[in-house]
């Protein structure tokens, strides 16, 4: 009888293709079972994982085959439910975990408290809610920021795992922005080109590119650049500068959260009275406001390559003058592009146009008062004045910068 058992125990050894020795959970191994039964299976398995696999008899008898090369221990048994439909229950708090079958008329479903430090759970919970099984839920509480799981054991473990991989800090990106206004000489129909200054270059991925125009159609052609972080801002802005009458009317900074929008607004409030009729028929006066100036809209995302996809939407609007009812008539136009930036390169934007219209009286000192003769003696000169907004953009990943000491 002791040698009969000992021949069976070599042969399954020999059969299985493994030497039985404690690993650890990031180790990899390589199974190979043939015609095994699913007892001997998990005694193999709960010597290399150091949890402890039972089942009932009927199911310790299954033949299995699997052959797995390079795997983790952990994964050997994903594998293993997966071919066959198993699940296991943990027995409490200890390393007991028993095997069932999903096909059994009842499934033990186990439930667990997941707590994000990092993440959203009410986003997780939208992610995860596609990995349970037929019968599992998923729930978030606000409150804690935890996600409520129930499903069977096994793939209440598989979740756990994803969630310590999406329940990580999010990076942050610094966004610099300097905005400029450049005077356009009249010879510049459609405005300046930036990309002819020294060190922009034209960019390589630019998506989306979109503009909007004013109310009077009036606005000159897109134009994108980059600076790569090699080369100083300040000498591209100084070259700029050179060429024309320009001004830096804002240097923002800012931390943006990955994948997050940011809005940047240098914005004047301009009043006017609103008179809405009452339902006794008077007249009810109030001040209102409405906004004019710069407002930029930025959402970067880091990708794997440690690249910045950064969506921008700078946008312009003015005052152009009134309505009959002295209400401010605002024209406002914007562009809408992403670029694709390398850690510290600047997106350079131009093509948004302002014109301005002014009128200056000249007259006559005496004669101009006259009455009908004073007309010979004074003017009236319209003027009007063009400037586009030049935007630069700068984008880091926040653990990419230097702090000076």
């Amino acid at each position: 009888m002791r040698k009969s058992t000992l021949i069976i125990l070599i042969c399954f050894v020999l059969n299985s293709m493994i030497l039985i020795k404690p690993c650890s959970a990031d180790s990899k191994i390589s199974l190979s079972f043939e015609g095994v039964t699913l007892g001997n299976v998990l005694q193999v398995l709960s010597t290399k994982t150091g949890r402890k696999f039972i089942t009932d008899t009927d199911l310790a008898r299954m033949k299995i085959v699997l052959h797995l090369s390079s795997v983790t221990p952990e994964e050997a048994v994903n594998a293993l439910l997966d071919t066959y439909d198993l699940y296991f229950v943990r027995q409490r708090d200890t390393d007991i975990y028993v095997i069932k079958s999903k096909s059994a008329s009842k499934i033990t479903m186990v439930s667990k408290i997941f707590y994000c430090n990092h993440a959203s759970a009410e986003e997780l919970e939208t992610v995860l809610a596609t990995k349970l099984n037929e019968g599992g839920n998923i729930s978030h509480d606000a409150r804690t920021n935890a996600l409520i799981v129930t499903d069977m054991a096994d793939n209440i473990e598989k979740i756990g795992m994803l969630i310590e991989e999406l329940d990580t800090p999010t990076q942050q990106v610094l966004i610099e922005a300097k905005i400029l206004d450049v005077k356009i000489d009249s010879e510049l129909k459609m405005g300046m080109d930036i990309t002819d200054l020294k060190y922009i270059k034209d960019p390589e991925y630019v998506y989306n590119q979109q503009m909007t125009p004013g109310l009077s159609g009036n606005y000159s052609k897109l134009n994108v650049g980059i600076i790569e972080k090699n080369y100083s801002i300040n000498a591209v802005i100084e070259a700029l500068q050179s060429k024309t009458d320009a001004k830096i009317l804002n240097n923002p900074k800012l931390l943006v959260l990955n994948n997050r929008e940011a809005t940047i607004d240098i914005i004047d409030e301009i009043p006017y009275q609103e008179r809405t009729e009452t339902e006794e028929g008077g007249l009810l006066t109030s001040t209102e406001f409405k906004e004019v100036g710069v407002k930029i809209i930025v959402k970067p995302q880091i990708n794997k390559n440690g690249n910045i996809i950064i969506d921008i939407t700078p946008e312009q609007s003015f005052l152009t003058g009134s309505s009959v009812n002295n209400i401010p008539i605002i024209n406002t136009s914007k562009v809408q592009t992403s670029f694709m930036l390398k850690d510290g390169e600047t997106a350079v934007i131009g093509g948004l146009v302002r014109e301005t219209n002014s009128n200056s009286a000249y007259k006559v000192p005496i004669l101009g008062d006259i009455p009908l003769v004073g007309y010979f003696f004074k003017r009236t000169d319209k003027k009007t004045t063009r400037s586009e907004l030049a935007i630069f953009v700068t984008a880091k990943v926040v653990e990419n910068i230097e702090i000076d000491k």
